[in-house]
């Protein structure tokens, strides 16, 4: 059977590397809980509040005279530095308040291609889509003892950025003879199986790069770093010159990791055929605890329906990875999917890592291959992390800091990318309590880590408007960003909204019409001596008008049917006035001086709440109005 790697390969010159170093130091907003610094309004305000820190137990570490006298406190302990700068703030003292945030040594190595930014995929300099490897390296970028097997193509050994971190197989010493009685002579940093030598060496460039992304050293001022700055690289290479390989090799490789101590085994290939051989292969390493990453195939079909191995392996021990872009999106082109049987993504296209062509070689390369070693490399940090977890554990761990990307829901069984940050740095939370008269929503799902960002919205209820947030924050923005540092409460306050009574819009000719009400008794002199007869759409009668008072309440009678009228309120020649109806809906008004032709006066109403405003009919005219549904 043969197994091929299937890698679309870029190649690029190393004239990108000739970008500068960046500085080694830098400022970074991780919180010391037990400082904060207060700065005093004046010297009033600096006595009350020597005064305050007293009374809280809380010590004055230093002044700065040349900063203002910004006192430097050194809370309590359990007391959180946001918090009690919050407080401060509130005080009225204090001109300003914050956490005493360290300055350190900055994570970011010195290696020029980071720096260029080449590695987009450990930290993408234009968007999303990275893993944040830097913001994870403040906590965890060495894993010393944990041995990475790369099952490949080989790995060039003596390249300047892997000889380093390169497996050291202690009981083999290059003398010709087979030391450690395992079959093999001489094999110093893995084996060939094809050869079944002590010589791993890659021809193809395929291991090699695989490697570099896992492993290659960090911080030594050459080429690229990998997730791991320090790592042991165990080479055991079954695939020939052109990619190509068979499953005995392949077996082979898996048990020789298994023995020699391996605990992560990255395998950037693959096959649509079934092997019982491999799986059992595989399950022994789950038996020894070892986690089993391979890339999820470059066919761009869907693995549920077209299984690729050893990706679609139904084993609690293996983690599936597919490919995305820089635009954090599944890469179409050839990435393959599955809801049911792809773990989750990483990135994949044009990454940038060591290559086999010299000791100081790199190049681009794009595929699944190259978004499983950066979950490999992750795992060995956990291992490194928690060594006492088993390999479900780890992978739980895994699956649970990923991002969750809306173009990977139904296309991986988590709907995630890899965040390295969020397996490693202190993760925080972040209380939204629910406030009368509104909600608040994150409008993402990302994991809440130090240094990372997250946007707040409030959404008052109909009849409150939203007035700003307290709490760990004070802002009158909406939306508003945040960018996290320690665990946060953060209330939305919302108002009642100012009621206001609108005042009629009066027509630009003439006044309201008042509409006064029949009196009990005919008047002498009736405006009207005669009603033309209503027609057979006007089943209801005219109300005479006759002066009085106005009629001060809104017509709410609604008509019975669609195209039935009712209340026909007629008008006499002296009344200028137009009656604001209010609450009537799904109604047309119409006006008629004779009751036989009727003409609208005014737009339909469709709602409840709508009025009808300023109506009226020609100046000093006598007539009728009337209502008429219209739904």
């Amino acid at each position: 059977m043969s197994l091929i790697a299937k890698d679309y390969i870029f190649r690029a010159t190393r004239a990108l590397l000739a970008l500068g170093v960046t500085g080694l130091f830098a400022s970074t907003k991780a919180a010391l809980p037990e400082r904060v610094l207060v700065a005093p309004k004046s010297a009033q305000a600096s006595v009350q509040l020597e005064k305050e820190h007293k009374a809280k137990k809380r010590k004055i570490k230093k002044k700065l005279k040349e900063a203002g006298g910004l006192h430097v406190i050194e809370l309590q302990k359990g007391e959180k530095a946001a918090q009690v700068a919050a407080e401060y703030q509130a005080s009225g003292l204090a001109e300003f308040a914050e956490p005493d945030y360290p300055i350190r040594a900055s994570s970011l190595p010195n290696d020029p291609a980071l720096a260029a930014g080449a590695l987009w995929g450990l930290q993408n300099p234009y968007n999303g889509g990275d893993i944040d490897a830097p913001q994870a390296w403040e906590f965890a970028r060495n894993a010393f003892n944990v041995v990475v097997a790369v099952i490949d193509s080989g790995i060039r050994y003596t390249h300047e950025d892997l000889q380093a971190n390169m497996w050291v197989n202690s009981r083999e010493r290059v003398d010709g003879l087979d030391n450690d009685a395992n079959g093999i002579v001489d094999d110093i940093h893995g084996i060939d199986a094809i050869y079944n030598d002590g010589l791993p060496w890659d021809d193809n460039g395929h291991g090699t790069h695989v490697a570099g992304t896992i492993g290659a050293v960090g911080n030594n001022g050459v080429g690229v770093v990998g997730v791991c700055w320090n790592v042991r690289l165990m080479a055991l290479k079954f695939m020939d010159a052109d990619g190509g390989g068979h499953t005995s090799d392949a077996v082979q490789c898996i048990d020789y990791a298994i023995r020699n101590g391996a605990k992560v085994i990255n395998a950037s290939w693959g096959s649509g055929a079934y092997s019982y051989t491999l799986e059992r292969a595989i399950a022994r390493a789950r038996n020894a605890g070892v986690i089993f990453v391979t890339a999820a195939g470059n066919d761009a079909a869907n693995n549920d329906l077209l299984p690729s191995y050893p990706s679609s392996y139904k084993l609690d021990n293996v983690v599936s990875v597919t490919a995305t872009s820089r635009d954090d999106t599944l890469d179409a082109a050839y990435a393959n999917y599955g809801a049911a049987t792809v773990t989750m993504a990483a990135p994949g296209s044009w990454i940038y890592s060591t290559w086999n062509g010299s000791d100081d070689s790199y190049e681009y390369s794009s595929g699944t291959s190259m978004a499983s070693p950066h979950v490999a490399g992750a795992l060995a940090l956990l291992k490194a992390t928690f060594p006492a977890e088993s390999h479900v554990s780890l992978i739980n761990r895994l699956v649970a800091a990923s991002d969750k990307v809306p173009g990977l829901i139904g296309k991986t069984t988590t709907g995630g990318r890899l965040n390295l940050a969020a397996l490693f740095s202190p993760k925080w939370n972040l209380e939204l309590p629910h406030e009368e008269g509104g909600n608040v929503q994150r409008l993402d799902n990302e994991s809440l880590y130090t240094g990372s960002t997250t946007v707040l919205r409030a959404d008052p209820a109909p009849g409150y408007s939203f007035e700003g947030w307290t709490g760990s924050i004070t802002s009158t923005l909406n939306p508003v960003e945040i960018t996290v540092t320690t665990n946060m409460s953060i209330h939305a306050v919302f108002r009642p909204a100012v009621q206001q009574n609108e005042p009629p819009v009066e027509d630009s000719l003439l006044p309201d019409i008042i509409i006064t009400p029949v009196p009990e008794e005919p008047a002498e002199e009736p405006p009207h001596t005669e009603e033309p007869s209503a027609g057979e759409d006007d089943p209801l009668p005219p109300t005479t008008i006759e002066p009085g008072p106005a009629i001060e309440e809104p017509v709410t009678k609604l008509p019975p049917a669609a195209g039935s009228p009712t209340i026909q309120i007629a008008v006499s020649a002296e009344g200028d006035y137009a009656h604001i109806f209010v609450g009537v809906y799904d109604a047309a008004l119409e006006f008629s001086s004779d009751l036989n032709t009727w003409t609208a006066v005014a737009e339909p109403l469709v709602q409840d709440g709508d009025r009808w405003r300023a109506i009226a009919p020609l100046r000093g005219g006598a007539g009728y109005f009337r209502v008429r549904r219209t739904d």
